[in-house]
């Protein structure tokens, strides 16, 4: 049976998005660090295609992801998840980072804050999140289908 997004509890605690420039990963994740559902879709290249044309390459990812999870199409005010965490290729300036976190956020996948860089303390608590370390740790190990 899947998932509803009725109450701030029944939100998966992270989407967590791996965009590199050759594939893109996504999962959702509870609050106990247990995958919900994983999405994958192409590169992440907003130099060579645009900003909304890469975000809608995350959109792919995130959707499939969200599916996983059985959790039912958004709507508006309907986040997947309570925050982003986004580790995103080609964010390298300042200038970058700001347009990408405001193309993620204005999606509407999760509650702000939204941060769409690499880890870094100025992200807050989304990347200290044990959920999202437990994920990212077992990926590195772990090839997804």
């Amino acid at each position: 049976m899947g998932m509803t997004r009725t109450t701030r509890m029944s939100l998966p605690s992270v989407l967590a998005v791996d965009a590199g420039n050759s594939k893109t990963d996504v999962a959702l994740i509870a609050a106990d660090g247990t995958v919900l559902g994983t999405g994958r879709s192409g590169g992440f290249q907003p130099p060579r295609h645009g900003v909304e044309a890469a975000v809608d390459v995350l959109g792919q990812a995130v959707a499939e992801a969200a599916a996983a999870a059985g959790l039912p199409a958004p709507g508006p005010g309907s986040p997947y998840a309570a925050r982003v965490s986004a580790c995103l290729a080609n964010a390298d300036l300042p200038v970058e980072e700001r347009r990408l976190a405001d193309a993620i956020g204005a999606r509407g996948w999760a509650r702000p804050p939204t941060c769409a860089t690499t880890p870094s303390p100025s992200c807050g608590p989304a990347w200290t999140n044990p959920a999202v370390s437990r994920w990212c740790a077992g990926r590195a190990s772990t090839a997804w289908g």
